[in-house]
């Protein structure tokens, strides 16, 4: 197993535990480790996986045979092996007194028989108390929270620095007191304490809330970001740590967003979400930028909206006053000057609301429109300063092409790329081409197509994620449909590296300015708290997870 196979074979472990697929986690990390056992990552991982203390403590010993200078799994250790011996023994059973054989008692039957059955009566009653003993180990709250806990890392793709730091709690033993006794009170009576590994308890992991764990850096870029449930911004820096920015604002606050100069938030209110307001980075300066009035036996509230990258204008998509459905396309100037212009579309559908994207330059805005007269969505661009409309692809030409497929702007702002999972009807592409081979599309503003052909051996990427352009338009980021694997291919389609495993949930990836990072916003599996904000190099190296109290909202690189 080469390193780069190794890399992305533990990047797949971690997140298959992140996931809660932990005992297919567990048998690929142990492969891992046959393969490496000097792979320090692996064993600390593998142990989190393993729901039996005394296999945890094989396992560390293992690891510090191959890593003897692993500080983690030291600490681990001694945590294991502390929390066993600070365990409650069992009752001990005091045995009766020898007989006097040179001057036995006579007996008498009546009182034999009773005492026979006071010493059984004892037995017993011992033997329940060490099972209650036992008992409340397990399921005792105030014994259970004084386990001792043991603080192992999740870690990054592609080093053997540990990055990110985690709460990690031993299950508890079962402890079970067997006694053996006789109706004769000569027999020596046994004591047997066996440790029963529980099948279904699993360790539980406690997520820090700052959980790259770097020292800072001067220099390095930053992130700003909306808590999770708030509009409450923090600046997360790559090296390591949070700051608090701004105050949430004085009343509710939904779809919110960050200007992408990082000075400002514009977030929807009112009781029926028909306001859009904004407010400075710090708080201050709170102003509405534009309140719909009453529909016609309806109330208005809006639908969908974006930025656009200068920061001068918002595009938002609202019903218009006639009619509820669809909606029409707006913008609205954001200094102040409440200039309004409705967009002349042919409308917007409440679904397709929030797929809003500004081209680069701030002149272009895509969406899907229903203005051709068979009243289906198609792809389309519309420049703000004239409302010229240009119709990016037919559907009849692209087979299975549905608004669930994304559109992305390339940096210079004259095309458009999406995925085709299938060869388009086309005379450009040569006829003993394959039916099933996908293509990268760039389609242009100036109604020009061209086809990147992928490889068919990585099977189908996914058209709902699309094929995001990277800064320098040297490539495009993809999502195997099968193993969620973020892949990054190059300008001719071909595979250039292979990123990170994704959730099978709502996720944003973004480029930062200078092609040296991709963020990652997405929703958090392991509990109900907020997103996951994750970085990593375009070569699929320093991994880092900064935070899992994010929004799921783009963030803004600073």
């Amino acid at each position: 197993m080469n390193p780069p196979d190794e890399n992305a074979l533990l990047l797949q472990a971690v997140s298959l535990a992140r996931s809660g697929r932990k005992e297919d986690a567990h048998a690929l990390l142990q492969k891992i480790v046959g393969a490496n056992p000097h792979l320090e990552m692996a064993w600390l991982w593998l142990v989190q996986t393993e729901p039996d203390p005394a296999r945890q403590i094989l396992i560390l010993e293992d690891c510090l045979r191959n890593n003897p200078k692993s500080e983690y799994a030291k600490r681990g250790l001694a945590g294991l092996r502390a929390q066993i011996q600070a365990r409650p023994a069992p009752p001990s059973i005091k045995p009766p007194a020898a007989k006097d054989s040179e001057s036995p008692k006579p007996k008498k039957p009546s009182r034999g028989s009773s005492g026979i059955w006071k010493i059984i009566f004892v037995v017993l009653l011992l033997a329940l108390i060490a099972t209650l003993a036992a008992g409340g180990v397990l399921f005792f709250p105030r014994v259970k929270n004084n386990l001792p806990k043991i603080h192992l890392p999740i870690f990054p793709h592609g080093t053997n620095t540990p990055k990110v730091a985690t709460t990690f709690t031993p299950s508890a033993l079962s402890l079970t007191a067997t006694v053996t006794p006789s109706a004769t009170p000569t027999v020596t009576r046994t004591r047997t304490i066996t440790f029963t590994p529980s099948l279904t308890r699993t360790p539980t992991i406690t997520p820090t809330p700052t959980l790259y764990l770097g020292t800072p850096v001067a220099g390095e870029p930053s992130l700003l970001l909306l808590q999770a449930g708030t509009c409450i911004a923090v600046d997360v820096p790559i090296s390591g740590g949070s700051s608090s920015l701004t105050v949430q604002p004085p009343e509710a606050c939904t779809n919110a967003r960050i200007s992408p100069d990082g000075a400002r938030i514009a977030f929807v209110g009112g009781q029926n979400q028909e306001i859009l307001q904004v407010v400075n980075i710090d708080g201050t300066g709170l102003k509405p930028l534009l309140k719909l009035s009453k529909g016609s036996g309806f109330n208005r509230s809006i639908w969908g909206w974006q930025w656009s990258p200068d920061g001068k204008t918002i595009a938002l998509v609202a019903p218009s006053p006639a009619k509820a459905d669809p909606g029409l396309l707006y913008v609205v100037a954001t200094n102040g000057s409440a200039i309004v212009k409705q967009i002349k579309n042919g409308g917007v559908q409440n679904s397709l609301a929030g797929d809003i994207q500004w081209s680069p330059d701030s002149q272009w805005i895509f969406t899907w429109d229903m203005g051709l007269a068979d009243l289906v969505p198609y792809p389309s661009a519309f420049r703000e300063s004239d409302f010229r409309a240009v119709i990016i692809s037919y559907l009849k030409d692209i087979p299975g092409l549905t608004p669930d497929y994304h559109f992305d702007w390339s940096p210079d702002s004259q095309f458009l790329s999406f995925l085709s999972l299938q060869k388009p009807i086309t005379d450009a592409l040569a006829t003993e081409v394959p039916a099933n081979q996908a293509y990268i599309i760039k389609a242009g503003l100036d109604k020009t197509l061209q086809y990147i052909p992928l490889p068919m051996t990585e099977g189908d990427f996914d058209p709902r994620f699309g094929a995001l352009w990277s800064p320098d338009a040297s490539g495009f980021l993809l999502l195997n449909s099968r193993t969620h694997q973020l892949v990054l291919v190059g300008g001719d389609g071909r595979i250039k590296s292979r990123l990170t495993t994704l959730n099978d949930s709502p996720h944003i990836v973004q480029w930062s300015p200078d092609g040296q990072w991709i963020s990652i916003v997405q929703a958090n599996t392991a509990q109900d708290a907020g997103a996951v904000l994750e970085i990593i190099r375009p070569d699929g190296t320093d991994f880092r997870i900064l935070t899992n109290d994010v929004a799921l909202r783009p963030v803004v690189w600073k």
